[in-house]
């Protein structure tokens, strides 16, 4: 396909401390890359620490301070550690 290099990679982050999370982000990994092909997409799992997890997802500002593709931190859920 004209314009694009794969294997496509999307950046998820993923707050590192908590299992519930880590779990999460790789079933979506296994579930996108074994759908799509890991030789079309790959999902690549950013494992943050607690601060940088939070600055760049709920507390961010801005777009220019969210440096990912595709995230998980939305809404409310049971409190993370």
């Amino acid at each position: 396909m004209p314009g694009v290099t794969f294997p496509i990679r999307i950046d998820v982050p993923v707050l590192q401390t908590s299992e519930i999370q880590v779990n999460m982000a790789k079933s979506l990994k296994q579930s996108v890359e074994a759908s799509l092909g890991a030789e079309n997409v790959q999902i690549d799992l950013q494992l943050l620490d607690k601060d940088p997890y939070y600055n760049a997802t709920y507390f961010a500002e801005s777009g220019a301070q969210s440096d990912f593709d595709l995230s998980t931190a939305s809404g409310w859920g049971p409190r993370l550690p």
